[in-house]
């Protein structure tokens, strides 16, 4: 039995002057985030950009043109890249790099010569066969990851019939430093993506690459707050599941979905499902709850209140802002008749839910935001007053849209008759959305799973049925069962208001053997960093994941009578 996995995607310096030698920065642990974008005379930059340039000048690796400039979408060359990916690796400290002359056409008067003969000493670099480097060459996608993965020690794999860096390929995606959505391997890199890619390794490195992706996103880190923990912690999850304490409560409600936050992609003009919630425990006597504050990550301009429900979904007080410019800290106090009781001895669980402003009212898609503290203020029936920070608490990340894919199913047969041939029909998925009025959801990418037996598949496209256009498909060089289906034109992915049916198709020949079976699934939803099996656009956005249970859709169960 093979398991086959269909992906459709999308992808992801400064030169000082030439002295006698080169002395690199050290580069300390946890990394430095701080917006460094607005000291570039041609910021601002795309918001990914943005979060990479300033990393990178926070580590001394780039520091832009004479004139001030970035320049991100100027191409570079390997000379280029080279001296930034080793000025941005943690490994290099204060070492003292010396110019010489390492190959025929990297003489030691060159500005590049010191990082370029480091390179090739440590072996990160090898020239080409005729023994040339060709400085001045821009630096391609495939050729940047290569160095990268050799600078950071990643361990590489080859395969029968690789081309030449697809293990290098592979091993980073392993480590998830590729771009999201995928691009040709051949592209040229930009200074933009340079900076992108760099810093991805090196957060990775450091253990902070799902907190550098939500920065990408748009999550800002507070000054002075330790970095947000990798491993889901305590507080908060970025990698995909939902975020909970390490430690839970038996007392109070019984969790059900609805009485515990999970990620949501939240309609703009909307009543949201919980964002947030946590237990809350008074101690030995009866306690209502007189104040309620709320602390998000960043300043939202979608959200219009912040509404408290109790354990039964009952909306029990509104919050506001602190203060008109402060939408970050929001609060409630509650009278006696709205004040939620906690029974002595027991836990009472609270949630949160967001009322949205409306498209072109304020409401803006694809902002990023989560719940980063949850407290409150009760007082007993002694008239003791205490604080009380929330317990077992789920504080998961959350969009907001202007539309998005709501569901998908199979839309063809449950079974059917497996036969060999070409451009026989593989699978048929239907997705539908929800919108908003004069918006609309469009598939960009697909991530199909494939559970297959006795079956040799190729010449993949996917087509949308009463349309010619067709989505060319080819063997993935990042996992051997993988096959990549790259950019579906909008024409093609549009769902709109109708339903959208999309169908794979491919050449089928029976392997040696009795068994022969296939059938196609849609499998991991994906969350907030985390890219699932569909991907999608609500014309505004760009988002990797939606809402649902894995698998999301199973396919025909194709058979051989």
């Amino acid at each position: 039995m093979r398991r086959l996995v269909l992906v459709l995607s999308v992808w992801v310096l400064s030169v000082g002057a030439y002295t006698a030698s080169v002395v690199l920065p050290v580069i300390d642990g946890s990394l430095n985030y701080t917006d460094r974008s607005a000291q570039y005379a041609d910021a601002p930059f795309s918001r990914e950009e943005s979060v990479a340039i300033s990393l990178l000048t926070n580590l001394g690796a780039v520091a832009g043109y004479p004139d001030g400039s970035f320049r991100p979408q100027r191409s570079l060359n390997r000379a280029e890249f080279l001296k930034v990916a080793l000025m941005s690796h943690p490994s290099m400290g204060d070492e003292t790099l010396v110019p010489m002359k390492c190959f025929p056409d990297v003489g030691a008067e060159a500005w590049y010569s010191p990082y370029v003969c480091s390179a090739k000493e440590r072996g990160i670099i090898r020239g080409y066969v005729d023994g040339f480097f060709r400085p001045d060459r821009p630096v391609s996608y495939a050729e940047a990851i290569t160095i990268l993965v050799r600078l950071y020690r990643y361990s590489v794999t080859s395969r029968e019939g690789d081309v030449w860096y697809v293990p290098f390929v592979r091993a980073a995606h392993d480590h998830n430093v590729l771009f999201v959505p995928i691009v040709p391997y051949d592209m040229p890199l930009t200074r933009g993506k340079m900076a992108r890619l760099a810093a991805m390794f090196r957060t990775e490195e450091e253990g902070e690459l799902e907190q550098y992706r939500m920065l990408e996103g748009g999550e800002k880190v507070d000054e002075g707050r330790e970095p947000m923990p990798s491993d889901g912690g305590t507080q908060s999850s970025m990698a995909g599941e939902n975020s909970s304490s390490s430690e839970s409560s038996d007392e109070g409600m019984v969790e059900t979905p609805d009485t515990v936050a999970t990620n949501h992609l939240l309609l703009l003009g909307s009543v949201s499902p919980l964002i947030a919630d946590g237990l809350f425990t008074f101690g030995d006597e009866d306690a209502l709850v007189r104040v309620v504050n709320v602390r998000i990550n960043r300043t939202i301009e979608s959200i219009e209140k912040i509404l408290l429900v109790d354990a039964d979904g009952k909306e029990v007080g509104t919050l506001q802002p602190q203060t008109i410019d402060n939408k970050r800290e929001w609060k409630v106090e509650l009278d006696d008749e709205t004040a939620v009781r906690i029974p002595a001895g027991e836990s009472s669980r609270l949630g949160l839910k967001v009322k949205l402003w409306g498209r072109g009212n304020r409401g803006e898609s694809d902002e990023l935001f989560q719940v980063r503290e949850f407290d409150i203020i009760a007082q007993g029936v002694s008239g003791q007053m205490r604080q009380l920070p929330a317990e077992d608490r789920h504080f998961p990340f959350h969009q907001t849209v202007q539309a998005h894919v709501a569901s998908v199913w199979n839309g063809g047969d449950e079974s059917g008759v497996l036969r060999t041939g070409k451009n026989r029909l593989l699978g048929s998925f239907a997705f539908s959305a929800k919108t908003l009025p004069e918006t609309s959801a469009a598939i960009e990418n697909l991530m199909f799973s494939l559970r297959s037996s006795g079956v040799r598949i190729s010449n993949w496209y996917l087509q949308r049925p009463g349309m010619t256009d067709r989505v060319p498909c080819f063997v993935s060089t990042l996992e051997e069962d993988t096959i990549d289906c790259v950019s579906i034109p909008p024409a093609v992915g549009l769902i709109g208001s109708n339903l959208l049916m999309l169908n794979i198709y491919g050449d089928i020949v029976f392997e040696a053997g009795d068994i022969h079976s296939l059938q196609f699934f849609l499998g991991d939803p994906g969350t907030v960093g985390r890219s699932g099996a569909i991907q999608w656009t609500d014309q505004t956005g760009h988002f990797v994941w939606m809402e649902g249970s894995n698998p999301l859709a199973e396919g025909t169960q194709w058979i051989v009578e």
